[in-house]
């Protein structure tokens, strides 16, 4: 079961994780005399996830309590992430949460949604 902060949030539904790479912050100093550039290394950038998934509940208001829980999190400190699948990332800050519409999935409701995270220290 995948985890963001200790607390299972996203249980109730499928989702996936699409893990960004790393990159270094830089910064291009023009070298004395036409002899080109000089990159100046500043630590590596943080690491963008993606998750996307849909929550499901047997009530719109049980929907909305699964989701208010997700964006509660949304709180700029960083948290570990779990996949469930063995997969952690520590230092882990959720930027952004996307809601999809509210639809009825047979005698329950779903809905889709789409979370960012940065990992601040990969």
């Amino acid at each position: 079961m995948s985890r963001f902060n200790g607390q299972d949030l996203f249980g109730s539904g499928g989702h996936e994780f699409e893990v960004g790479g790393l990159s270094l912050r830089h910064v291009l100093q023009e070298s004395p005399g036409g002899l080109g550039v000089r990159v100046v290394g500043q630590g590596r950038g943080g690491r963008e996830i993606r998750q996307s998934g849909e929550l499901r509940a047997d009530t719109p208001a049980k929907l909305e309590a699964l989701m208010g829980a997700i964006e509660e999190q949304l709180d700029g400190l960083a948290h570990e992430l779990s996949d469930g699948q063995g997969q952690v990332w520590a230092q882990t800050v959720m930027m952004s949460v996307e809601r999809g519409t509210t639809e009825r999935l047979g005698p329950r409701w779903k809905m889709e949604y789409r979370i960012t995270y940065l990992q601040v220290r990969p």
